[in-house]
């Protein structure tokens, strides 16, 4: 359930579980490791989608202006 709650909250979350208790420095440096590699993704993600929204709002921002140039001149016409 926990996880359920983590995966749709869509905020980054880890945990140290079964850390090998024969070689707990092997097992710890694994861990940072793919948590590194998570964050790293993670980021990556984000700036991706923070382009892709930039690229959408300049998209919206000529559309609206087209728009208003269109119908100031429709009613400019008339």
């Amino acid at each position: 359930m926990v996880e359920e709650i983590v995966e749709n909250s869509g905020t980054p979350f880890f945990a140290f579980k079964d850390i090998d208790e024969n070689r707990p420095s092997g097992s710890i440096k694994i861990r940072v490791e793919t948590i590194s590699y998570f964050l790293t993704r993670y980021l990556q993600d984000l700036i991706t989608e923070r382009d892709k929204r930039g690229e959408i709002e300049c998209q919206l921002e000529e559309f609206e202006a087209r728009l208003r140039r269109e119908t100031s001149e429709a009613v400019g016409v008339s």
